[in-house]
C-alpha cells in the first residue's frame, strides 16, 4: 500500500509540476497592441515597434516615403511616430515588462542533490530533492504584482506615443 501511494505521488507530482510550469506563456504582440490601439484612436496615427533589423530598415523606408511628400503636421506626427529612437526605447520596456510576468508565473526550478559517502568500509548514498516554498507560496502575489506592472508599462508606451504626438503638433 504504501509503495503504490509512493509510486503515485512520484508520478503524479512531476507532472502535475510541468502542467503548471506551462501557464505562463509570451504574448504574440508583447502586449504592443494596447498602446497600438490607443494611437489608432486618439491619433488617427500608426506605430510600429521595430523588434528586428528588417522592422528597422521598413521603417527607414516608409519614413523616407513620407519625407518626398510635402511635410503637414500630420505627416510630421506619423515620421516622428516612426523615427523616435526614444519612442522606440519605451516600447521596448513592453518586451521586459512581459519578460517579468512570464517569469514572475512560472514555478522556480527544483535542485537535486546526490553525495556519495564512506566511513571506513560503508558506503552510502544520499540524494535530496528540493525545491524553494516561499518562492512556490508567493507565486500568486508575485504574478499579480508583474501584471500590475506590465499594465502600467503599457500605459507609460501609450503615454509616450500620445507625448510625442503633442510636442510634434507644437
Amino acid at each position: 500500500m504504501f509503495l503504490s501511494l509512493r509510486r503515485r505521488l512520484a508520478v503524479s507530482a512531476p507532472a502535475g509540476l510541468i502542467v503548471l510550469a506551462g501557464c505562463a506563456n509570451f504574448s504574440a504582440d508583447g502586449g504592443f497592441s494596447v498602446v497600438e490601439r490607443s494611437a489608432r484612436e486618439h491619433l488617427g496615427r500608426d506605430v510600429r515597434w521595430a523588434r528586428s533589423e528588417a522592422d528597422h530598415a521598413a521603417l527607414r523606408e516608409r519614413v523616407a516615403e513620407l519625407l518626398r511628400e510635402p511635410i503637414d503636421v500630420d505627416a510630421a506626427v506619423q515620421i516622428a511616430l516612426f523615427n523616435n529612437p526614444g519612442l522606440q526605447a519605451a516600447l521596448e520596456e513592453l518586451g521586459i515588462a512581459e519578460a517579468e510576468l512570464v517569469r514572475a508565473g512560472r514555478l522556480p526550478n527544483p535542485g537535486i542533490s546526490l553525495a556519495r559517502l564512506r566511513r571506513g568500509d560503508e558506503l552510502e548514498w544520499e540524494r535530496g530533492l528540493h525545491l524553494d516554498l516561499a518562492a512556490l507560496l508567493s507565486l500568486p502575489m508575485r504574478r499579480q504584482i508583474e501584471e500590475r506592472r506590465f499594465a502600467q508599462t503599457q500605459g507609460s508606451a501609450a503615454t509616450a506615443v500620445l507625448a510625442l504626438a503633442a510636442d510634434t503638433r507644437k
